[in-house]
């Protein structure tokens, strides 16, 4: 093995033919930098409130820092819905953060008068995660196959509760000991620069379709408009991946709201009980401390519930273990459904509840983050299952755009403005705190969207779904601009077990014919 090679410098291999050593580090390696991608957006939650002060803004403002983030990341991740099926995917990662992290620079050098420039310059930056979120899990799909593939998109997926807890704790600590917000921003870029540089050295770009043993996924998508026309509209006729970005949108919408508001709520609450007992903790406890706590257990019970879900949802598939006889190929988006269920009424008491007891807040939020974590692979999942590798860049990026779009991008706007009205200009933090804790009642409400949208996707994708590895391909063929399914010569419909000699029979019947 020369140089090039074991620096993963050479020509796209099928992932077959990669040593497992060099996959299973490019997987930690794109997590990582997923991690840093949602830690530095998430450490705007963190300084919220400094950052109001400086730019003098209102919670409406401040939530459209978040809208105005997904609308840029709706335009990346179109732009990698064109260019992830026909081009270097590695290349396109290292390129986009790049940009990122000489955008997340810049933008910690804007003065108070230019809020407008912050606002675009942190809205521009998007552009890493957006690459990253949407080339990542097709590089995993000709990585990894089966189960494999189900547990890399689990580590991949840690970088969610893990990078969000860590943006805002790491920020909030270092902002309440004192250190200038715009110091803050400065911390992910250096280490971004870190894990590209050994991202460029390690990661090997791997031959699309080269697991799947259908000849005809191999290699990249027709560049054409009218090659990226038919993979579009191939993909909007799949009804389980219509139901799964609805699902991720209605779960980002929930998600991303509370997590947006819950440094600001808890900052409210202390300020209203210290205006009337002269406290300076709320429930005994400093603000740090509240807040790096609740960060913890979301990071713990993200990973907690991302990798049980992953487990139960794979043995559940498999018919393993108590699954044997239920098993099912809609396991994982039942899952998914099924951990959303249970964690509706907790999502809906979530935020109320820094007003009754501590510890509940921190059970709550680890109950919370333990069940819908596994979603984006339950989502995943269905996503690999029924949309061909040529296409799977093309259909995660357009899922991450509906999903960002009706759910990131409106949700925390959509609260901040719901707080405004029903506080009516009162400024005082009582009024602050109960206005955005009836907001986020409705946005909370969304769950059960999300459970919908799961149990759709398990009626639809039985029949939808493509041939496993194992299983006998049915290659897609495009005639006249309709997508036609090419089926074997003998198909068992029934499933029915063929005895001895069945074949012989027919052959003799058609030859007597």
């Amino acid at each position: 093995m020369g140089f090039r090679q074991l620096v993963g410098q050479g020509p796209p291999i099928s992932g077959r033919d990669q040593p497992q050593w060099r996959r299973v580090l490019s997987v930690l390696l794109l997590t990582l930098l997923a991690f840093l991608n949602l830690a530095d957006r998430f450490s705007l939650a963190g300084v919220l409130v400094r950052i109001q002060e400086f730019y003098a803004i209102n919670d409406s403002m401040a939530g459209l820092l978040q809208t105005v983030y997904i609308l840029a990341y709706v335009g990346f991740s179109l732009l990698v819905a064109v260019l992830g099926d026909r081009m270097n995917r590695k290349w396109l990662i290292l390129i986009a953060n790049s940009a990122w992290v000489g955008l997340m620079i810049a933008s910690s050098f804007v003065p108070e008068s230019a809020f407008g420039a912050f606002m675009a310059l942190r809205s521009l930056l998007s552009c890493g995660n957006a690459f990253t979120n949407g080339l990542v899990i097709a590089l995993i799909g000709d990585w990894f196959e089966d189960r494999s593939r189900g547990y890399a998109m689990m580590v991949y997926y840690w970088s969610l509760p893990v990078g969000s807890s860590i943006g805002i704790i790491v920020s909030s600590v270092l902002v309440e000991a004192g250190v200038h917000w715009q110091w803050i921003l400065r911390i992910c870029p250096v280490l971004g620069a870190v894990v590209l540089v050994l991202i460029l050295c390690f990661v090997q770009e791997p031959l699309r379709g080269g697991m799947e043993s259908d000849p005809a996924a191999l290699g990249a998508s027709p560049t054409t408009i009218a090659g990226i026309w038919s993979d579009v509209k191939a993909i909007f006729r799949v009804k389980s991946y219509l139901s799964v970005v609805l699902a991720m949108a209605a779960n980002n919408f929930v998600l991303v709201s509370a997590a947006w508001w819950t440094p600001l709520l808890v900052l409210q609450a202390l300020a209203f009980q210290s205006a009337e007992s002269g406290a300076t903790t709320f429930h005994g406890q400093s603000y740090s401390l509240i807040q790096t706590l609740i960060g913890v257990v979301i990071a713990f019970g993200g990973i907690a519930g991302g990798s049980l879900a992953v487990w139960i949802a794979q043995n559940w598939k498999e018919g393993r273990m108590c699954f044997s006889r239920i098993q099912t190929v809609r396991a994982f988006p039942l899952v998914g459904a099924i951990g959303s269920l249970f964690a509706f009424p907790s999502a809906m008491l979530l935020q109320p509840s820094l007003g009754w007891d501590i510890f509940l807040v921190y059970f709550l939020n680890f109950y919370n983050s333990v069940l819908p974590s596994g979603n984006p692979v339950m989502a995943m999942d269905v996503l690999m299952e029924v949309i061909p590798s040529s296409r799977r860049a093309s259909a995660t990026s357009i899922l991450y755009v509906f999903a960002f779009l009706l759910g990131d991008c409106p949700g925390p706007y959509i609260a901040g403005s719901i707080s405004d009205a029903i506080r009516a200009g009162k400024e005082d933090p009582e009024s602050r705190f109960y206005a955005l804790v009836n907001a986020l009642y409705a946005t909370s409400s969304l769950f059960s969207v999300c459970i919908a949208a799961f149990f759709a996707a398990a009626y639809f994708m039985k029949n939808e779904r493509l041939s496993s590895p194992t299983e006998d391909k049915v290659p897609v063929v495009i005639e006249d601009d309709v997508e036609m399914t090419k089926l074997p010569e003998k198909v068992n419909v029934l499933g029915i077990e063929e005895r001895p000699g069945d074949r012989r029979r027919d052959d003799h019947t058609a030859s007597d014919e």
